[in-house]
């Protein structure tokens, strides 16, 4: 379903991918993070990955509220993920083409 039918992933994949678009810096930190020995995220499928990335980014970039969630982070001062992202493109397209069913 998400992030797109050749692509495993969720809804959190997506927004990790634009909050990397916005502050590059953080890919090297979840890379350290996700290959670090002292967890098991190496065994995580792409779905729990994501989150952990995402959780991991809105940690440390959104000030007032570092433990929201993807249904809640919209509507943070410090929303670190733009609305606006190409990384939404296929997925706004998916939601036009289902309207017009």
């Amino acid at each position: 379903m998400m992030p797109s039918a050749d692509r495993a992933g969720a809804l959190e994949t997506l927004l990790v991918e634009a909050i990397l678009e916005e502050r590059a810096g953080l890919a090297e930190c979840l890379r350290q993070l996700d290959e670090c020995p002292a967890t098991d995220c190496e065994e995580w499928d792409a779905v729990k990955r994501a989150k952990m990335q995402f959780q991991t980014a809105v940690a440390i970039t959104c000030k007032d509220d570092p433990s929201a969630g993807a249904a809640h982070i919209w509507s943070k001062t410090h929303n670190p993920v733009p609305v606006a992202s190409p990384a939404f493109d296929e997925l706004a397209m998916f939601l036009r083409r289902a309207a017009e069913l």
